[in-house]
């Protein structure tokens, strides 16, 4: 679990953070990483069909990103940086 769903999971959300043009601290990565591994690892085991879990997982990321205090959605003020091609 550490070996492989931590360093995904970090690598994750620096991924987000980059695309979005958010900084991003390493402690609230390592804080959001282990986090996040976590609730994978339990989301894993339950009796969700596949494909559901990937969306549970979604939100819960979603919710942890709150949790830490780092985002804080205020409509879709992400969605201009994903659409390629549009210049700023």
């Amino acid at each position: 679990m550490l070996l492989v769903s931590l360093p995904e999971a970090l690598l994750v959300t620096m991924l987000g953070f980059q695309l979005a043009g958010l900084g991003i601290t390493s402690h609230h990565l390592i804080k959001t990483g282990m986090i996040q591994t976590a609730s994978s690892y339990f989301i894993r085991l339950a009796p969700i069909p596949f494909g559901l879990h990937s969306l549970v997982q979604i939100v819960i990321y979603i919710f942890i990103l709150r949790l830490v205090g780092m985002v804080i959605f205020n409509g879709c003020h992400l969605l201009p940086n994903l659409i390629p091609g549009r210049r700023r």
